[in-house]
């Protein structure tokens, strides 16, 4: 009986000796796993580290630094906190622009030069109405006699008193009538309403 107890207590110390060796065989192989896997990633690191130095090291000497090398800023918002896109309009205002007191004065009468000129006012309306200064005023000058089928631009722009003076030289000896038309006005933000214009020709005395 002793003989038969010790045969089947060797038996099972070797079928344990042999589950022990099993898990230790596997072990060694998830371990292996493991250390392949993590020399993977630790040359892939290794790699992406060296790419950014030497990257900063391209942005530290090159001057000025390409955009690849400027800092990207990310805000992000929730979306309950997103601002409504809003359309802001700009204050629109009427005015009044008026062509006063039109007159020709003589340069040189002997030969026919001489010089056209407008006094121009920009109001604002409103009660009571208000000078309106730094807007662009362009009228349209033609030459009608001697007759230049080509029209050509004058500008003015308005003073704090809202005031301004276009004048017309005219270019040649025989120029004897010019027209002026209103064209537009630029830095008004509104529209303008025009009296005085279109003024008659006027005809050199």
């Amino acid at each position: 009986m002793a003989h038969g107890w010790r045969i089947g207590r060797d038996a099972r110390d070797g079928a344990a000796t042999r589950d022990r060796g099993a898990v230790l065989v596997e072990y060694a192989l998830v371990l292996g796993l493991l250390l392949v896997g993590s020399f993977g990633t630790i040359q892939v690191l290794e790699q992406r580290s060296d790419d950014e130095v030497n990257r900063q090291a391209d942005c530290i000497s090159t001057r000025p630094p390409p955009p690849s090398c400027q800092p990207r800023t990310v805000t992000t918002l929730p979306p309950s906190s997103v601002p409504p896109t809003t359309t802001t309009t700009q204050p629109q205002v009427a005015g009044t622009l008026t062509f006063l007191t039109p007159r020709i004065e003589d340069l040189s009468p002997p030969d026919g030069r001489w010089d056209a000129i407008v006094d121009v006012s920009l109001q604002a309306d409103g009660p009571p109405p208000s000078p309106f200064p730094g807007a662009t005023v362009r009228v349209k000058v033609t030459i009608t006699a001697p007759a230049n089928p080509t029209p050509f631009f004058k500008d003015c722009v308005t003073a704090p008193d809202g005031m301004c003076e276009l004048r017309f030289t005219t270019p040649a000896p025989g120029v004897t009538e010019v027209t002026f038309e209103f064209e537009t006005v630029e830095g008004f933000p509104g529209t303008v309403t025009t009296a005085g214009l279109p003024l008659p020709p006027y005809t050199h005395p």
